[in-house]
Order: structure tokens, then C-alpha cells, then sequence
């Protein structure tokens, strides 16, 4: 049989235990939260941008606040230090806030107005379009843009007239750059031979002339080889063609309806080219109206919407 004073022994030891675990607790958090605001303590991004004081202070607040429901680890001893702790701003090229490392595990963190967190949903998709086929098959396809506009660039060759056209003209017999005469040559090319004869062959080139609007001809065949680099240019002068009107790029946009059953064909065999069809802001409002900033950015692990210094943030941690 236990007696009254074992009985009052084992409970004072419970009680003294617990009271060691919140002290513990506590000063943990304390030295978190110290560590935390020395961190922010310059308020600058990787970028030398001034970051938002009050998300930073709602970042650490809610973060020490709801830390047991966030991370889930009891701290019973002294093998969680905080100085270990690290915490980098990654917003400007990620669709998360912050990053910490903390009991030796990452997590990402959400810590934004909805407005900005919707702008950063749109810009992940941008960046990765393979989460487009992630979505509701009905939601994309029922944001599909009115038509595709397609960008394409267009190619003419202009050869101006010397006799009607003013332009100047350096005349030669021969292209300055193969050197090959103009008209026709006929050139004879041994093949084989014969018990009574050699064998022959005989062949005619063409060495066409062309002028151009600087006034330096050449010939067809080193005309299409200069036109065929990125920024043709006269060997000449070197004067681009663009400029003088030799050969002119511009771009034509063309519109194409885009169809629904092609959407879904695109949708079905997950191919990134229906990226072009789909209006993705239209998209993403769409998805956050119905399924909500909590769901698309898989804050199972923890989130909370609430206002702080008249400003609605949303805080949430990445599922582990």
C-alpha cells in the first residue's frame, strides 16, 4: 500500500518537473525572440531594400506566440540552443517570406498581405508553369484567354534599282568578298579515265549580283551567308542591312481562337504549351476565391490571417 507521504512526494516531483520545463520554455523563447530581432535588426534585403518593419515584428510575435503548435517539439533539456537558429528573408525570389533552420530541420514561412501573397502565387506559377496541371482541370480550363496572340518575326530583302532608286554605286567586275567574277563560268573537273579517253566533267556556275542601298554589291551567294549571322552587315562598310533597308526584320503579331477541347487534350497530356492559352491571374484569383491562399500555398503545418497595426497579414508555415 502507497502511503499519503510517497503519494505527496511523487506529485511534488511532477510539479517541480513541469515548473523546470516552463522555465525552460520560457527562457528558450526569450532567447528566440532576442535572436530573431537581432536578425531584423538592419531590416534589409539581400538587395539593400528596406524590408516592413511591422511584418517582421508580426513574424516574430506570431512565430514565439504559437511556437508549440508550429513546430511541435517539447523542449524538456538543453540540447535546443537558439543561437543556432537561422533565419533568411527570401521573398524577393521565392514564393516564401522567410526561411528558418531551427531544431536542425527547415521550414518556410508566409508572412505577407493576400494581396502580395496572390501576386506571389502568379509569379511562382510564371517561373514553374508545371504546377499549372497541380489545379483543377475546370478551373483552367474555364480561364482560358479570348485568343493567343502569337509573336513572329518577318524576314524582306530589299534590292534597290541603280537606275531608278538614288543610291550611290561602287561598281565592280567581281564580288569583293569570293572574288568571283559576275555572270556565268564554266569550269572543267577531271573525273575518271577512259581506255581511250579522259573523262570530264564539265560544269557552269551563276555569280549573280546584287546590289545594295550602301552601294557595294555582292553576290547572292555571300549576301544570304552575311544575312544569316544575327546582325548582317555590309563586309564593305559595315553598315547594317537593317539600317540601309537591305533586309528588314519586324515583328507581326497574329491572333488564333483557342479552343476548349484542345485546352483540355493540352491539359490531359500535361503539355506546358497550354501555359500560352490560360489567363493565369485570372486563374489564381479564381483558385484563391474558392479554394483560399491557405490551401495553395499547403499551410497544414500552420496559418493564421489576422490584422496587426491595421495591416491584414497572412502568417503560415509550409506543411513538414
Amino acid at each position: 500500500m502507497i502511503s499519503d507521504n510517497t503519494t505527496y512526494t511523487h506529485f511534488h516531483q511532477e510539479g517541480r518537473e513541469a515548473i523546470k520545463k516552463e522555465h525552460l520554455k520560457r527562457k528558450f523563447l526569450a532567447l528566440l525572440h532576442k535572436q530573431l530581432n537581432y536578425v531584423f535588426r538592419d531590416n534589409y534585403d539581400p538587395n539593400g531594400e528596406m524590408l516592413d518593419d511591422n511584418r517582421n515584428e508580426f513574424f516574430v510575435e506570431t512565430l514565439i506566440k504559437n511556437f508549440d503548435e508550429i513546430f511541435k517539439i517539447p523542449i524538456d533539456d538543453y540540447t535546443y540552443d537558439p543561437d543556432e537558429t537561422e533565419i533568411n528573408y527570401i521573398g524577393l525570389t521565392d514564393k516564401w517570406d522567410y526561411e528558418v533552420v531551427i531544431f536542425q530541420k527547415l521550414y518556410y514561412f508566409i508572412c505577407d498581405t493576400p494581396e502580395n501573397c496572390e501576386v506571389k502565387l502568379v509569379e511562382d506559377l510564371y517561373d514553374n508553369p508545371e504546377i499549372l496541371f497541380t489545379f483543377n482541370p475546370v478551373y483552367v480550363c474555364g480561364c482560358l484567354k479570348e485568343e493567343l496572340v502569337e509573336e513572329q518575326a518577318e524576314i524582306t530583302l530589299n534590292e534597290p534599282d541603280p537606275e531608278t532608286d538614288d543610291v550611290p554605286l561602287y561598281d565592280t567586275d567581281e564580288c569583293p568578298c569570293c572574288m568571283e567574277k559576275w555572270g556565268i563560268k564554266e569550269t572543267t573537273t577531271f573525273v575518271g579515265n577512259h581506255p581511250t579517253k579522259k573523262i570530264l566533267k564539265k560544269t557552269k556556275t551563276f555569280t549573280i549580283k546584287r546590289n545594295t542601298y550602301c552601294g557595294h554589291p555582292i553576290c547572292m551567294t555571300c549576301f544570304e551567308k552575311c544575312c544569316a549571322e544575327d546582325d548582317p552587315k555590309c563586309p564593305m562598310c559595315r553598315k547594317k542591312y537593317q539600317d540601309t533597308g537591305d533586309r528588314v526584320e519586324e515583328v507581326v503579331s497574329r491572333n488564333y481562337p483557342i479552343s476548349t477541347e484542345i485546352a483540355q487534350d493540352l491539359f490531359r497530356c500535361e503539355d506546358e504549351k497550354l501555359f500560352d492559352f490560360v489567363d493565369i491571374n485570372r486563374l489564381i484569383n479564381q483558385a484563391v476565391y474558392s479554394d483560399g491562399l491557405e490551401h495553395l500555398f499547403r499551410l497544414e503545418g500552420f496559418s493564421i490571417t489576422t490584422e496587426y497595426e491595421g495591416v491584414e497579414y497572412l502568417f503560415g508555415c509550409e506543411d513538414q
